[in-house]
């Protein structure tokens, strides 16, 4: 949109920055979506907030200096997080850069929620600036997990170009034209 103005860095932090485990989530997610009571028993595990903190502790003590490093070094004017585990760290690192450096306002940390009609719990957090949700639905889900109101907003699901174009015909449809 604004050619050489702009410069973008897309860092997959858990799989770059974390420490065994954090940085086999990617490998474990494939494991899991091929399990689906195993997929049930994560999501519902990391729902509950006494065992969330818990991984929340243990995954910030494991890896907020590696993050650290990662949000130093890139030196950002704006995080966004598109994964609904990419946000304690990140906003508390954010808060230290701030005082550190004795700023007057905290780098902006807007989060992009990517599920549809449902999310986990861990996609809303009151602390970020802003919250954008792709459905009614999940606007209603991010005030329920007390993000005010004007920092969620409804601004539908970004997709790549390759999503632009429409669908080729199925197979139903190919079958009756004949």
């Amino acid at each position: 949109i604004y050619p050489n103005l702009i410069e973008v860095s897309i860092v997959d932090i858990w799989t770059e920055y974390g420490v065994y485990p954090f940085n086999k989530f990617v490998e474990s997610y494939q494991f899991m979506a091929r399990r689906p009571p195993l997929w049930k028993m994560f999501w519902e595990y990391g729902k509950y907030p006494l065992t969330r903190l818990g991984t929340e502790i243990w995954s910030n003590f494991f890896c907020f200096k590696n993050f650290e490093k990662c949000i130093k070094s890139e030196a950002p004017d704006l995080v966004i997080s598109v994964h609904p585990l990419c946000q304690k760290i990140p906003m508390k690192i954010l808060r230290k850069i701030k005082r550190e450096k004795n700023l007057k306002r905290q780098i902006p940390f807007v989060t992009v929620v990517t599920d549809l009609g449902g999310a986990h719990p861990t996609w809303f957090d009151p602390c970020a600036d802003k919250i954008f949700v792709p459905s009614e639905v999940l606007k209603s889900l991010a005030l329920k997990r007390n993000v005010d109101n004007e920092r969620v907003v409804m601004h539908g699901l970004p997709t790549r170009p390759g999503f632009w174009e429409p669908s080729s015909p199925n197979k139903k449809n190919i079958l009756s034209k004949k």
